[in-house]
């Protein structure tokens, strides 16, 4: 039965997954009004906090703006979620989990595994690819991320440095809206 029900589970999360991108590619989310992405930032880890704490994360937060950005609020949260889980998941225990919000951009950097030589950070953007086939996720969550980058005219770039084993996402925002 426990079987079962992560089999289940895991087809949800694949369904959900696959809506969204739909819904994004078939631009259904036109309604987009200012978000204030620091603001957001803060609930997203305040909720993954047990998560962070678990795997013993050291936590650098460096909210360094708090830009408006134009958005549809449940795009805004899933690209959020979506950088949020991909960099605590797969992390290290007690790695690093950086999380800088400039002007401009928005960066997250985590310690994680080495990459093989075969792989490619460009790579991970393809639907359904994952660094650990093993994994339950069902390899959608970057994906998601460049579609709602592209849907807003943003660019998102996968670094990923050998030497420390360091993984970055780095959104690079249109236009933000500043605040008063």
């Amino acid at each position: 039965m426990g079987d079962l029900y992560a089999a289940v589970q895991r087809l949800a999360r694949l369904h959900q997954g696959l809506t969204l991108l739909s819904k994004i590619e078939n631009q259904q989310f036109a309604a987009a009004q200012p978000v204030p992405l620091a603001e957001l930032l803060r609930e997203k880890l305040s909720q993954l906090e047990e998560f962070i704490q678990q795997k013993e994360l050291q936590l650098d937060v460096q909210l360094n703006a708090a830009p408006l950005l134009m958005l549809h609020p449940a795009l805004a949260d899933s690209l959020l979620s979506n950088l949020l889980h991909n960099a605590i998941r797969h992390n290290l225990p007690g790695g690093l989990l950086r999380v800088q919000l400039r002007a401009t951009e928005l960066v997250i950097t985590n310690a994680g595994p080495a990459l093989a030589a075969q792989q490619k950070p460009a790579q991970f953007f393809e639907r359904f690819r994952k660094q650990n086939a093993a994994s339950d996720s069902p390899g959608l969550g970057l994906s998601i991320v460049q579609s709602i980058t592209t849907f807003y005219g943003f660019t998102v770039a996968y670094d990923y440095a050998p030497d420390s084993a360091r993984h970055t996402l780095r959104v690079r925002f249109a236009s933000a809206v500043p605040r008063p």
